[in-house]
């Protein structure tokens, strides 16, 4: 579906920063390079920015915040910053990548970490409201949780900042309405197998025996030699579903997998667990990046195909079926004016609509975009000054750094100012 000329810009929120732009600050004390790589929204408004600084003694997690206006909370952390490690030692490295809300306010920072000789754990801190370390969270407020990883992936420095700063290293994780926290990430595996590492952990930070034993699960599809796996679900029923890819060599495939409460994989949901989606049109690579509810207990995906670089949208009834109200059970793909569309992020409104948002690549670099469908598939031709998308310049947007909240979506980018280019958080107003 190529949609026609003439797109709608979208405006920046003139409330938000300078003109709806902020630039976020490396703390004082830091000599290192800033990364930005992920940011959250909370129900009050304000704006959470994570990513890693660097340090003479190794990368260390950074996370900010910002009020409603964008005017970065000095009252938050240590004069307006928190940084660490994900454990304690030399010469290890922390790289946070995700923030995420508890019901009490309190929250989870979420990111790789390596010690010096480059094992790698899952590392999460929790925080409470003003940015200090929950010691009720694993005694020490910081739990890593270490992963077999049976493959070469990380033999040196170089090869721990690739998979740090990889499109695909931002699997999101979910904290469950009683507390506890589903945590996943890809590892290599024996037989240069990639798998997905799925662990919950309970309230206060240690590993629930309930699910899987207390171990982590691995999800490897036994036709594939590597499944990736970038989104999780928690459905009401006490099952999750998960979403990514599957290959071997080529083409990438969408996949669908649910697994059960206690972790074991859900033979009951489409082919023995997995719903696997065959390419639009060989030999399309297709990956999916996010998961969500849709009507009717159906499940939405969005991502991307390589190559051809289409926006993706895929409908399945609740057992992994195709949904053929949508879209004829057909993936569904879009692409702005014709050129590079990549979803990333989506939503649906109580109206039903879907708003997707992702990356354009338009003359100046990939830019924002968001876009509303019916949920039938059908672009929402009322939406947008009836061309159903919006753009916002950013000059070049950031995997992962998106977020819809309240008609307004926060997200990250780089821009040039004075001659440099500097790394910024925006905000757009969707209608």
């Amino acid at each position: 579906m190529d949609v026609a000329a003439n797109i709608s810009p979208g405006n920046f929120d003139p409330t938000f920063g300078n003109q709806g732009v902020a630039i976020p600050e490396k703390p004082p004390y830091v000599s290192g390079n800033l990364v930005l790589r992920g940011l959250m929204v909370d129900k009050s408004g304000r704006t959470y920015i994570a990513g890693s600084v660097g340090q003479s003694t190794g990368n260390a997690y950074y996370l900010i915040r910002l009020d409603i206006n964008g005017v970065h909370d000095t009252q938050f952390g240590q004069n307006g910053y928190v940084t660490g490690q994900f454990e304690d030692g030399e010469g290890s490295h922390s790289f946070a990548k995700e923030i995420v809300e508890q019901d009490d306010g309190k929250l989870l920072l979420i990111g790789n970490f390596f010690q010096a000789n480059l094992k790698r754990a899952i590392g999460v801190v929790r925080l409470d409201v003003a940015g200090n370390l929950d010691p009720a969270f694993n005694k020490t407020g910081k739990v890593a949780v270490y992963l077999s990883d049976d493959g070469a992936a990380h033999q040196t420095h170089q090869d721990l900042l690739n998979a740090a700063n990889s499109k695909t290293a931002g699997q999101r994780s979910t904290v469950l309405p009683d507390g506890k926290i589903i945590l996943h990430t890809t590892v290599g595996r024996a037989g240069n197998k990639v798998a997905t590492a799925v662990i919950r952990l309970l309230p206060d930070g240690t590993r629930d025996i309930e699910f899987n034993e207390g171990e982590i699960a691995y999800v490897l599809h036994p036709d594939f030699t590597h499944t990736e796996l970038y989104d999780l679900l928690a459905k009401q029923d006490g099952t999750y579903v998960l979403a990514g890819c599957v290959r071997s060599n080529h083409p990438y495939r969408a996949v669908l997998n649910r697994l059960t409460a206690t972790g074991k994989i859900d033979e009951s949901f489409a082919v023995d667990g997995f719903e696997v989606i065959d390419p639009v049109e060989n030999p399309l690579n297709v990956n999916v990046l996010k998961v969500i509810g849709q009507t009717n207990k159906r499940l939405l995906s969005v991502g991307y195909t390589e190559r051809a670089h289409h926006g993706v949208l895929i409908s399945r009834e609740a057992d992994g079926k195709p949904n053929i109200q949508f879209n004829a059970g057909k993936p569904l793909l879009s692409r702005l004016q014709g050129i590079d569309t990549l979803w990333l992020d989506a939503s649906i409104q109580s109206s039903g609509h879907i708003l997707v948002a992702g990356l354009s690549r338009l003359s100046s670099g990939f830019n924002y975009v968001i876009a509303r469908f019916i949920d039938d598939g059908k672009l929402d031709t009322g939406f947008a000054d009836g061309k159903g998308w919006r753009v916002f310049d950013m000059e070049r947007g950031i995997w992962w750094g998106a977020a819809i909240a309240e008609g307004k979506m926060t997200f990250l980018g780089q821009r040039q100012v004075d001659g440099q280019r500097v790394q910024c958080v925006g905000r757009g107003l969707i209608e």
